[in-house]
């Protein structure tokens, strides 16, 4: 009877032992994983421990809580047992030497800044039931070369990844409905970026400065890229923009200074400030015929351009449109300059030519290929 009795009132116990090299932590008691709980086994920001700690949340933690592992430099892995389903915000920021972690199933959020600051993460491995990565959840973490996001992630947050300088490829699943500002800012050595059908928006400056990425493919599901989604992307060569794309926005490609071929999709209506601003190795480019505004310095210094004809359905071009694009000739549908045309649209001794019959007979054949 005694026996049994002592069995029924065993409780795990966290605890703190020396193991081959290092140390082991176990967080094994039921409940909440606070900071102050971490902290009651022994202090993980005093030297004295050494710089190898291992981490082991069993089955019994639910919910690792606000900052419980902050600036804990020392912690060089963390195991987590399936039964933990939520892992609040600054759960591990600031890990300085965490290399790996694996979330477990059940997981649904990668919470903002989960891992902000961990400089040493190089593996990370995301549970199926993840829906949300968080903001800054990965900001900073410059040894991090790949991440799987699952198929199930509808939402990618501002600067989730921003400065993940060691990110070479992603793939962004069909469930991505959306990828916020600076989401990928700045991520230099990210050379291949593969979007399933699905995606729909694409925020501010969300792959800018990412200087090492070659290609882009948008599915025709993408309707909105916002400002400076790929500035400053200077090893872009090819570009295939969603078929229904009305806009492309302010700065979209500037400083895309490799882009050889990029088509405009039919529908296009607005071309913003600065969008191809820099675009120096683009040397054909056919408007649609549906366009109605250029803004301001649109093309300036695209010197790789040699003709370019403008549809009679333009309306708007702001000044400044093809300054710099040095041997340029432009042919225009109008028979004269439309009133909605800056005065300073192009340079006075730049080649012009009105009422020229423009004809994109690849366009005509694929309308009426939709229409047959």
């Amino acid at each position: 009877m005694k026996g049994f009795f002592g069995l029924f009132l065993k409780k795990e116990k966290d605890s703190f032992e020396e193991i081959d090299g290092g140390h082991r932590v176990s967080f094994t008691e039921k409940g909440q994983l606070t900071k102050e709980r971490v902290k009651k086994i022994f202090d993980l920001q005093n030297i004295r421990y050494g710089g190898n700690i291992s981490v082991y949340i069993g089955k019994g933690v639910n919910d690792i809580y606000f900052s419980a592992f902050d600036k804990c430099h020392q912690i060089t892995s963390v195991e987590i047992e399936e039964g933990v389903t939520e892992i609040r915000c600054f759960a591990f920021r600031d890990c300085k030497n965490l290399k790996s972690i694996a979330l477990p199933e059940g997981v649904d959020c990668v919470s903002e800044e989960m891992f902000s600051g961990c400089t040493s993460l190089s593996q990370v491995t995301l549970p199926s039931t993840v829906k949300t990565i968080g903001e800054r959840a990965f900001l900073g973490c410059t040894s991090l070369k790949t991440v799987n996001i699952p198929d199930g992630v509808t939402l990618i947050r501002k600067k989730a990844f921003e400065g993940c300088s060691s990110l070479t490829s992603i793939s962004i699943p069909g469930s991505v409905k959306e990828i916020e500002k600076n989401a990928f800012y700045s991520c230099e050595a990210l050379e291949r970026v593969t979007f399933d059908h699905g995606l729909e928006k694409i925020g501010d400056s969300a792959f800018a400065w990412c200087s090492s990425l070659k290609e882009l493919a948008l599915p025709d599901s993408v309707w909105n890229v916002d400002s400076g989604a790929f500035m400053g992307c200077s090893s872009l060569t090819s570009v295939m923009l969603s078929q229904r794309l009305q806009e492309i926005k302010d700065h979209a490609f500037s400083g895309c200074r490799s882009i050889e071929e990029i088509e405009l999709p039919r529908v296009l209506s607005i071309i913003g400030e600065h969008a191809f601003d820099g675009c120096s190795s683009i040397r054909e480019l056919k408007l649609p015929k549906l366009l109605k505004t250029i803004g301001k310095k649109a093309f300036s210094e695209c010197t790789g351009l040699t003709v370019l004809k403008i549809p009679k359905s333009v309306t708007t071009i702001e000044e400044r449109a093809f300054t710099f694009c040095k041997g340029l000739v432009i042919f225009c549908e109008a028979e004269k300059k439309p009133e909605g045309w800056s005065d300073r649209w192009i340079a006075a001794k730049r080649p012009l030519e009105w009422g020229c019959e423009i004809t994109h007979k690849k366009m005509e054949n694929d309308e009426d290929d939709e229409q047959g």
